[in-house]
C-alpha cells in the first residue's frame, strides 16, 4: 500500500448499520419492488445534507444508477444468491469482479480505485474461493458435467471436494461435488472452435 495518506485501503472504508457491515465497493443484492433481486455496489453512507439517514448509497451494476437503500433491503451476495441471478445480472457481476482484480484501495482525493497489477495480485489458476465462477472439466464417471458452468459454494473437507452450484440454478437442482483438479477458470472450447483451429 502506498504511503500517500489520501490512499485508503478498502478495509478502512467500512461502517456498520443496523447490524450489517458495509465496505466500499462490496457487492450486495437489493430487493427491487418491480424487477426483483439486483446486484449493487456499495458506495458510502449518506452525507448529513442528503436527508437519507439510516440508508446506504448503492449503485446498480447493470445500469450504473445510484440510489439510497435501507439495510433491510440489502442482502449479502452468497454463492446461492449468485447462482440464482438472471443472466444480465450475472454477466455484469463477472465483468465488475474482473475489473476489480488487484484493487487495494481508494484514492480519496479523486475517488478512484488504486490497483496492484503485479502477478502476485492476480488469482492463481488452481486456487479457488467460495463465490468463484468456474467450469467443470476432466470428469470420467460424470462426463455429462464437463463444460458445466458452476459457482463454488464451500469446501467439504471430509470429501476433499468443492461443493458447487450449477449456473443458472433453479433451486431444485442438486449441488455437485468436484475435486479442485476438475475445476478450471479457462472457458471450454466449443466444438466449432476446435474444428476451426484444426483446419487453420
Amino acid at each position: 500500500m502506498s504511503a500517500d495518506p489520501a490512499i485508503k485501503p478498502l478495509s478502512a472504508l467500512t461502517w456498520e448499520l443496523e447490524g450489517k457491515h458495509f465496505t466500499y465497493d462490496d457487492v450486495w443484492t437489493v430487493t427491487h419492488p418491480r424487477i426483483g433481486e439486483c446486484c449493487v455496489r456499495v458506495c458510502r453512507p449518506p452525507r448529513p445534507d442528503e436527508g437519507n439517514e439510516g440508508s446506504v448509497l448503492v449503485q446498480f451494476l447493470v445500469n450504473a444508477k445510484k440510489v439510497f437503500a435501507k439495510p433491510k433491503d440489502l442482502h449479502m451476495l452468497t454463492p446461492k444468491r449468485k447462482a440464482s441471478l438472471c443472466r444480465e445480472e450475472f454477466d455484469s457481476l463477472q465483468m465488475y469482479n474482473f475489473a476489480n482484480i488487484g484493487c487495494i484501495g481508494v484514492d480519496t482525493n479523486i475517488g478512484a480505485r488504486v490497483m496492484d497489477l503485479s502477478a502476485a495480485a492476480m488469482p492463481a489458476a488452481d486456487k479457488f474461493l467460495p463465490g468463484d465462477a468456474v467450469w467443470v472439466t476432466g470428469l470420467v464417471a460424470r462426463s455429462d458435467l464437463n463444460g458445466k458452468y458452476v459457482i463454488i459454494n464451500q469446501w467439504v473437507p471430509t470429501k476433499q471436494r468443492w461443493q458447487c452450484i450449477p449456473y443458472p440454478w433453479t433451486f431444485d437442482e442438486e449441488f455437485i461435488g468436484v475435486k479442485p483438479t476438475n475445476l478450471t477458470r479457462q472457458a471450454p472450447r466449443s466444438a466449432e472452435a476446435a474444428e476451426d483451429e484444426e483446419e487453420s
